[in-house]
């Protein structure tokens, strides 16, 4: 088992990393890489207890994914992101009813499609 020290110096690397790949992936080139990343991030920043900062940077996340069509693991991203914020919006955090509405959204213009 970590301590508390040990797993606060985990996040920190982890968000280092997400922030050190998302500036080496350019979103007009690979734009599901780098929303993912962004997504992961923002996942990270949650962690820490920053919701405003996962907040931000799942918006950009959002952004990203408006050109990204017929990913599975895109979809399931922001299912995950709507997840982390259904309990800051339950308490009324303005950021997180907002991006959760615009994720919604999102994914009801997402939906797959049969084949």
């Amino acid at each position: 088992m970590t301590n508390k020290a040990e797993h606060s110096s985990d996040i920190t690397t982890e968000l280092h990393n997400y922030q050190r790949s998302a500036r080496c992936w350019n979103p007009a080139v690979h734009p599901r890489v780098y929303a993912l990343t962004l997504a992961a991030l923002g996942e990270t920043q949650l962690a820490q207890g920053h919701i405003d900062a996962a907040c931000a940077i799942w918006s950009r996340a959002l952004d990203g994914m408006n050109g990204v069509s017929g990913s599975a693991r895109v979809r399931k991203t922001v299912a995950d992101i709507r997840g982390h914020l259904a309990a800051f919006r339950r308490k009324g955090v303005a950021d997180a009813m907002t991006l959760d509405a615009r994720a919604a959204s999102w994914q009801t213009g997402h939906i797959p499609r049969n084949r």
